[in-house]
Parts: structure tokens; C-alpha cells; sequence
């Protein structure tokens, strides 16, 4: 169970003078509901990598329970940085475990050990510093989706492809599926930070 303690201060994975730069039109940079459509463009991109809670930097609590297990796999996988860790209502030195990725392992003396307990807590922050730190092929993909939401307003959005030979054909989209609103290079640069289980 993961409680959200600070919230990312945006999960905008670009920003509006960027976006304005991108999104031209006849000599003219499209101001209007910029912002929504960056927020719109950002959260179809969270989505698709497995992480709805965005990109941003947040403090969390994860609270596992029932715990055997060789390490506690953290939910927020983006350069996890500890606070505390609280194992059955005892607050853990930071010697008594280790951190390699978004894998914790308990230890005792130079040795993992497997945990056992019926509550462990983890506190720590995990995420990026928007725009500081954010790997510039998330931001190019979410300005990709941006012009492609963008260039697709007044169109019908489930609309894969029309053709008019003759008598004409029109094929769909699935609804179901986040990548379909996703264009070809976008999916390209957002692979690698997909989530395994995404």
C-alpha cells in the first residue's frame, strides 16, 4: 500500500514556453489551453510506462505486510532515496539494510537475510525533479503526444486511418488500448522507462 506524504509539484513532463516553441502554426505559437493539453499529454505518457502517479519526484510510505520475503521491491522505481525504514514498529538503522535500485534488502553484519515481519514501512522520495532532472526523451515523446493531440482536434479520436478508392474504408482504433493514442516515435523513446509489469 503506497500513502502519497508530498505529491510531486507537477507531473507536467514539459513546459508551456517549450510546448508553445513546438506547436507553431502559420508563424503563430498556439497559446490557448496549452496547459491542459501538456497535462493531457503528460498523463497519456505516465500511462503508457505503467505509471500513473506521473514522473514527478514525491514522498511516499509503502507499507508491506505478511513480509517473507529476500527483499521488498519498491512501488516508485525512479531513483529511490530512503528516509526510514520501520520493521514491525522498530525503526531500522540504516546499517541493518540496503538499497540496490528500487530492491531492499535486510541485513545483518555484511549479510542479507531474508525479512520477516508482520509490518515493514518504507519511507522515501522517488521521482524525478521536473523539469530538472527528466531524461529529455521523456520530455520529446510528451511533446510528440502533444502535437499529435494537438493536430488531432475536431477529428474523430477512434479513427485509425480512412481510405476513399471506390467505396472507402474506415478502420478504428482500440479503445482499450493506450498505445494506440500514442504515435510510432513516442512509444520508441518511452520503452526503456516502462515499468516490467506495465
Amino acid at each position: 500500500m503506497i500513502t502519497v506524504i508530498t505529491p510531486p509539484v507537477t507531473n507536467a513532463l514539459t513546459v508551456t514556453a517549450t510546448a508553445e516553441r513546438e506547436l507553431v502554426l502559420n508563424g503563430t505559437p498556439a497559446t490557448t489551453g496549452l496547459q491542459e493539453l501538456i497535462g493531457q499529454a503528460s498523463d497519456v505518457c505516465a500511462r503508457y510506462c505503467g505509471r500513473p502517479e506521473g514522473f514527478g519526484r514525491a514522498t511516499v510510505r509503502q507499507t508491506e505486510r505478511a513480509v517473507n520475503a529476500p527483499c521488498i521491491i519498491l512501488d516508485r522505481d525512479i531513483a529511490p532515496a530512503i528516509t526510514s525504514v520501520i520493521e514491525d514498529g522498530t525503526t531500522l538503522a540504516a546499517t541493518d539494510y540496503e538499497l540496490d535500485g528500487s530492491l531492499l534488502y535486510r541485513l545483518s553484519g555484511d549479510y542479507r537475510i531474508q525479512w520477516r515481519a508482520a509490518v515493514v514501512q518504507v519511507t522515501y522520495a522517488a521521482g524525478y525533479a521536473l523539469l530538472t532532472d527528466l531524461p529529455q526523451d521523456i520530455e520529446r515523446a510528451c511533446l510528440i503526444v502533444l502535437q499529435a493531440i494537438h493536430s488531432s482536434r475536431g477529428r474523430d479520436p477512434h479513427i485509425r486511418s480512412e481510405s476513399a478508392d471506390g467505396v472507402g474504408s474506415v478502420s478504428y482504433l482500440d479503445p482499450r488500448s493506450v498505445s494506440d493514442a500514442l504515435p510510432a516515435q513516442a512509444i520508441t523513446l518511452l520503452q526503456p522507462w516502462r515499468k516490467m509489469s506495465a
